[in-house]
């Protein structure tokens, strides 16, 4: 099952779709900290997506 502005997600509990955010991440400037402060756009303030840091992931400002 997939949403039209989402995608779907398998856990241990259900099966449910995750709207992903408009816009694009930033590119990651060299390594960044290795540590999981989001896991999807779900987990981010408005305006922001789950974004790689070039380790972990991070909420960051959407490029649009």
């Amino acid at each position: 099952v997939r949403a039209a502005s989402g995608r779907c997600c398998l856990t241990v509990v259900c099966l449910f779709c995750v709207a992903v955010r408009p816009g694009a991440c930033p590119k990651p400037q060299g390594l960044g900290l290795c540590v999981e402060r989001c896991r999807g756009d779900y987990s981010c303030p408005p305006g922001q997506k789950c974004c790689s840091n070039g380790c972990g992931h991070v909420c960051m400002k959407a490029i649009i």
